[in-house]
Formats: C-alpha cells, structure tokens, sequence
C-alpha cells in the first residue's frame, strides 16, 4: 500500500512490491492475478477496517444530521490515524483501476450508511436527490477535513470538527427539514 501511495501505480513494479513483502515475485502473482487485482484487495481491506468502525456510530435513535456528525467525526479521526490508508483509499478511490466487482462489494458492506442517507433524502432532508452525488459530496467533505486537519494538527478539536461539519451539512442539508429526520 505504501508503495502505491508514494510511486503511484505505474512506477510501482511487482518485483518490487514482492522484495519489500518478503515474497517471491511467483509467490505474489499465485495469490493476486495482476497488480489491479492487488490494488483492488488492498482498496478492500482498507475500506473494511474503516466500515467496522463506523459501524459503531449509527444510532438510529439519533436523527439524521446527529448521525452524520458521527459518522464525520469517526471518519476523520479514523483517517488521521491510519494517514497512510487515507493517502492510499483517495489516490484510488476514483480511478479505474477499483474495478465494478469491488464497488459493488463495497457498496454492499456500506449498505447501513448508505441507507442512512437514502432515508435523508426521502425525508427531504437534502438539497439533492442523487444519491450517488450526496454520497459523493459526503466523501469529498471528509476528504477535505482529512487533509487540513492533517496539515493543521493544531486545530482538531470535538468543536473544531463540528464547525467544519456544519460548513458541508449547511451546503447539502435543505432548509426546510423537518426537525427530526429519522
């Protein structure tokens, strides 16, 4: 992962993801087909070590907005802690080389997060109605977040990341919710 992070995955060669491994370059390609299929595994891991500890924050007994300052908070101190995951999921996250079948895993082991925000926007309680597009701007936000509070070790701080969080749910929140989306 490292490797990918720093070289990026032209310059990254196999043989020398099998020397830093401790493993034959063979032994490499018997259990990952090609270095996609290796990205695409590492992409995996990743976003599944994050996902178990989201999976702590939902309460459904929060409402929506309460929810997700959980669910930000969580993320953003989870990839502060693990920077070198963070570099690696966003360098990847959008290329093509994440391929449909790991996207569609992924998409199926978000399911509950992705669910909280579906329910958001049957409630009306998004500017949007693209999911994929709220979803999105989620994400990106986070990113973000990730990037200056790492810059800026400083300022993290409970308050600090609940300005920064009311700064993206103002831009995607309607202004005429209820007062309690669940």
């Amino acid at each position: 992962m490292r490797l990918f992070s720093e070289a990026g995955f032209h310059a990254t060669p196999t043989s020398r993801i099998a020397k830093l491994s401790g493993v034959a370059t063979g032994t490499l390609f018997h259990h990952f087909a090609s270095k996609e299929a290796l990205i695409n595994e590492l992409y995996i891991y990743v976003k599944r070590r994050l996902r178990e500890v989201l999976r702590h924050e939902l309460d459904a007994t929060l409402d929506f907005r309460a929810q997700l300052l959980r669910l930000w908070c969580t993320d953003v101190r989870w990839f502060l802690a693990h920077y070198d995951e963070f570099i690696f999921v966003r360098q990847y996250c959008d290329l093509h080389l994440i391929d449909a079948r790991t996207k569609e895993l992924l998409y199926q082991d978000f399911e509950p997060f992705i669910e909280l925000f579906r329910s958001a926007i049957a409630a009306g309680a998004m500017k949007s109605d693209h999911l994929e597009f709220v979803l999105s701007h989620y994400v990106a936000n986070v990113q973000h977040c990730t990037f200056y509070m790492y810059q800026f070790p400083e300022a993290l701080s409970d308050e600090a990341l609940a300005r920064f969080f009311d700064i993206y749910f103002s831009g995607i929140a309607a202004h005429h919710t209820k007062e309690n989306h669940r």
